[in-house]
C-alpha cells in the first residue's frame, strides 16, 4: 500500500481518511483524484493568489498549472516525494532546527486543555535544493514547521515536523 500512495502523491493517512469518509478507495480512484485536482484549478481564477495544498498536491504537474495561471503554491511535502523529505531531514536536523538562526517565528495555541507551540523555519533555496528546484517549477523558498503539543501538565515526548516547498519570494 506506501508504494501505492507513493506512485499516486498520496500519504497513507490521506489513503485512509478517503476510504473511510467514501467507503474505499483503489488505485483508479486515486488517479481520477489526482486528475480532478488539475481539471479544478483550470476552472479556478487564481492569478495572484496563493494556493497551498496538502501532500496529496504536492505534484509537479499541480504546481506547474498554478505557476502558469501567474498564482503561486505553498505545498506540504512528505514520503510521497522522496527526494524532497530526504533533502529536508538532511539539511534541517532538529538540533540545526532549535538553533536556526535565520528566518523564524514561533506561535503559541492553547484552548480544550492543549497548548501547542510551533516553530517556523523559512529558507530561500539552497544547496541540495537548487538541485530539486528543477524539478519544481518556481519553487523560490523551503518551509519547516516543528509543532509541541502539552495536554494539561504533560508534555508529548516528540514533535511533529512538517515540510514545504513554495514559489513565493
Amino acid at each position: 500500500m506506501p508504494e501505492l500512495c507513493r506512485e499516486h502523491g498520496m500519504s497513507s493517512a490521506q489513503f485512509y481518511k478517503w476510504r473511510a469518509k467514501f467507503g474505499g478507495m483503489d488505485a483508479s480512484m486515486m488517479k481520477r483524484l489526482k486528475e480532478l485536482d488539475a481539471e479544478l484549478l483550470k476552472l479556478l481564477e487564481i492569478r495572484g493568489c496563493l494556493v497551498t495544498l496538502d501532500t496529496m498536491g504536492c505534484q509537479r504537474a499541480i504546481a506547474k498549472a498554478i505557476i502558469d495561471k501567474e498564482a503561486d503554491y505553498l505545498l506540504a511535502v512528505k514520503g510521497n516525494q522522496p527526494r524532497l523529505e530526504k533533502a529536508f531531514k538532511e539539511h534541517f536536523p532538529m538540533s540545526r532546527l532549535l538553533q536556526y538562526e535565520g528566518d523564524c517565528f514561533s506561535t503559541t495555541e492553547s484552548s480544550h486543555g492543549r497548548k501547542e507551540t510551533r516553530l517556523y523555519v523559512v529558507s530561500d533555496v539552497f544547496d541540495e535544493f537548487v538541485n530539486l528546484s528543477f524539478d519544481w517549477p518556481g519553487m523560490k523558498r523551503v518551509g519547516v514547521v516543528i509543532s509541541f503539543r502539552q495536554e494539561d501538565e504533560t508534555i508529548r515526548d516528540h514533535a511533529q515536523v512538517r515540510y514545504y516547498i513554495s514559489s513565493k519570494s
